[in-house]
């Protein structure tokens, strides 16, 4: 007997459509169909209310974009400024320490590219 019992209670579900709030049963039969119809209902209706927002919400999210947006602009622009500065400094500061052989400066060169990187490294872990 309770072999029975232990194979009803895992093919019975814990919630059925048939179970009411008032606690009545009514036939499984008859009630599929309308309480499938309701339960669409209203899961239509709370989708439809929680994918809308109000124009306030709207705005705000809009200028919460642009602020992001203007905010990772001015960080590009910034780091290349700031690239191109280091590189600037680290070919002066070479050619202040060495005297040039020619009149022109190459701030191409291994030695002043690895002193700009390193400093740049620095600065990013720093940061």
């Amino acid at each position: 007997m309770s072999t029975n019992s232990a194979a009803a209670a895992e093919t019975t579900p814990l919630l059925t459509s048939s179970d009411h709030q008032d606690g009545t049963m009514l036939d499984p039969s008859t009630s599929h169909s309308s309480d499938a119809a309701q339960a669409q209902e209203t899961d239509d209706a709370v989708g439809a209310q929680s994918t809308k927002l109000d124009p306030s919400a709207k705005r705000a999210l809009i200028s919460v974009f642009v602020a992001n947006l203007l905010g990772s602009l001015a960080h590009y622009v910034a780091i290349s400024c700031i690239l191109d500065l280091i590189r600037g400094l680290t070919c002066q500061e070479y050619y202040l320490r060495q005297v040039p052989q020619s009149n022109t400066f190459d701030c191409s060169l291994i030695d002043i590219q690895d002193r700009a990187s390193t400093v740049f490294s620095f600065m990013l872990s720093i940061n």
